[in-house]
């Protein structure tokens, strides 16, 4: 499986949908390797609600951007809940832009619960969301230099190591999945 068609849904994945804040999340098994993907933001403005409260809130010893984590925590139970049943041997969380940061905070919360399971995060475009620092460079964090999204908000970080692609400036078409896809190309996960 490649990263877009994962992040895409390319591969019609099951769908777990939460209708109150509009969050979806798709997740497959391939080889005993469980495969994570939130949606981005879309044009509904309730995701424009959550991506803009920034407000710190604390849980399980972090402090994250509370949008991003009531998107990841209207979703834990039901992705716990599938890891426990299925104990696969990997877990692999991928997202784009706010789907990028909610999977960041999965991966922090997963490895937190099952840390026997190696987790690893691979996303695009996310805009922070964690205060501290976390080293984990097996977690990667692809940006094109020229989107703003990766850059906000300024108080929070993600975690992982940032590979940057493409110029330096401001340019809002940059942050649109297609951007990615032609700058990077895609790959394996």
């Amino acid at each position: 499986m490649t990263f877009f068609q994962l992040i895409r849904n390319s591969h019609n994945c099951p769908t777990y949908t939460n209708s109150c804040t509009d969050t979806e999340v798709y997740v497959t098994f391939k080889d005993n390797i469980m495969y994570v993907s939130f949606d981005s933001t879309d044009y509904e403005w309730i995701d424009w609600l959550y991506n803009f409260d920034v407000v710190p809130k604390r849980y399980r010893g972090h402090f994250f951007h509370r949008g991003f984590l009531e998107k990841w925590k209207c979703m834990e139970d039901n992705i716990i809940e599938l890891i426990t049943m299925h104990r696969p041997e990997k877990i692999v969380l991928a997202g784009h832009s706010q789907g990028g940061a909610v999977s960041g905070i999965g991966a922090l919360v997963i490895k937190d619960i099952f840390p026997d399971i190696p987790v690893t995060l691979i996303t695009t475009a996310s805009p922070n969301y964690v205060l501290g620092f976390f080293k984990n460079k097996s977690w990667l964090h692809y940006t094109l230099r020229n989107d703003i999204v990766p850059r906000i908000p300024f108080i929070y970080k993600r975690v992982g190591k940032t590979v940057r692609y493409g110029n330096i400036g401001v340019s809002i078409e940059a942050h649109d999945i297609s951007s990615y896809e032609d700058k990077i190309g895609d790959f394996e996960i």
